[in-house]
């Protein structure tokens, strides 16, 4: 038995934060992806066997954060009492394998999360409470321990995804990714997580986690821009609240790349500029056209390792996209919990105005589930209007 026995059930105060909508009235119809409340997230299993009544009873909030380039994470909040045993903390030890037998969730492929970190929040006292806070990431994680060096030579991007692959001990699924092979390319002291967000930078690629078939998989591939969107999202309908910026791109209307071919002793150049139609997301401008009032904003980058013009002008192209990627970001708070709102999709807003309404890319889902309100956030990016 605990001797943190709690009175009023508190918030945790390291939980992910986001914004709020209103609970759902009971039977109501929801779409496919839509979590009815926080019983969807208490099917919960830790190393195979179920979580215990005892937590399972106790459970405050549930919050779900997937993003782009960044290992899925899971905070369980609960509320702990007199009834509250060994048993019940052993559970989340650090290591643990949490999995959500959740329909909605496994359609998400959600890959299993590992516990991290668990906070203990208590007071004693007049007010007495007491919580438990249990974080938990995907495999992505794991890159994130212990600093390598590590040498590639004659290797293509495949090839080095594959060896970050095989660090966190998950399968590799690459699609999109640059043929060309680099003379040498170097891990220098520093984790599998830091070094994989270079490549990242370099190529304009996306990594995340999924459970595909089964297996736990590292699926990279490049940035979309111009795809069919996964669903509409209506203004005052769908979302109760949207946070929307836009700035003219300071830099990068066109990009220049050098490097250095020791072999014959020159310089060698690729460089990028194209307005191409798909970086307009279905909108009538880019941001590089947009910014024209501006005048141009070159950008240059200097890389010897680098000996061959198509891999500079790969550069080049994948430098722009980041930077044009700045141009309309924000968020939006849907009124429920849609789980099929997943980092990478494309989704298109509407309901707002000929400016800001349009294609987005889901760079970041935060899904939130208390007693009493339920909602997801999500964090957007846009390259054109």
């Amino acid at each position: 038995m605990s001797d943190l026995v709690s009175g009023k059930p508190p918030v945790a105060h390291n939980a992910a934060k986001g914004g709020a909508a209103k609970a759902l009235a009971d039977g109501e119809q929801l779409p496919y992806g839509v979590a009815r409340n926080a019983n969807d997230f208490r099917n919960l299993k830790s190393d195979g066997r179920n979580v215990t009544p005892t937590a399972n009873a106790g459970q405050i909030s549930a919050t779900l954060t997937q993003e782009i380039n960044a290992p899925a994470m899971c905070q369980f909040v609960y509320h702990i009492d007199a009834n509250w045993t060994q048993a019940d903390f052993d559970q989340f030890k650090p290591g643990s394998k949490l999995e959500i037998s959740n329909q909605d969730i496994q359609a998400a492929k959600l890959a299993p999360l590992y516990v991290s970190g668990v906070s203990l929040d208590a007071s004693a006292g007049e007010r007495t409470h007491s919580a438990l806070t249990v974080t938990a990431f995907d495999r992505m994680h794991f890159m994130r321990f212990g600093a390598y060096t590590a040498a590639f030579v004659q290797k293509n991007d495949a090839s080095i995804f594959r060896w970050l692959a095989d660090s966190a001990d998950l399968k590799l699924d690459a699609s999109g990714l640059s043929e060309d092979s680099y003379p040498y390319v170097l891990q220098d002291n520093e984790t599998c997580y830091d070094f994989m967000l270079k490549r990242c930078a370099q190529g304009e690629y996306e990594c995340m986690v999924v459970l595909a078939r089964g297996v736990e998989t590292l699926v990279v591939g490049k940035r979309r821009y111009d795809d069919t969107p996964a669903e509409t999202l209506v203004y005052n309908h769908d979302i109760v609240a949207v946070n929307l910026d836009m700035r003219a791109p300071t830099l990068g209307s066109t990009v220049a790349a050098w490097g250095y071919d020791v072999v014959h002793g020159k310089p060698v150049m690729g460089s990028f500029g194209s307005n191409s139609p798909e970086f307009r997301m279905k909108g009538t401008q880019t941001a590089f056209e947009a910014a024209k009032p501006f005048g141009s904003s070159p950008v240059t980058l200097r890389r010897p390792d680098l000996i061959d013009e198509s891999s500079l002008n790969h550069l080049a192209d994948a430098a722009r996209g980041r930077l044009q990627d700045t141009f309309l970001e924000g968020s939006a708070t849907l009124k429920d919990i849609n789980l099929k709102a997943t980092p990478g999709i494309i989704v298109a807003l509407d309901g707002l105005n000929a400016n800001f309404n349009g294609l987005y890319q889901v760079v970041r889902s935060t899904h939130r589930i208390e007693r009493g309100r339920n909602f997801t956030v999500l964090n957007l990016r846009r390259s054109g209007m």
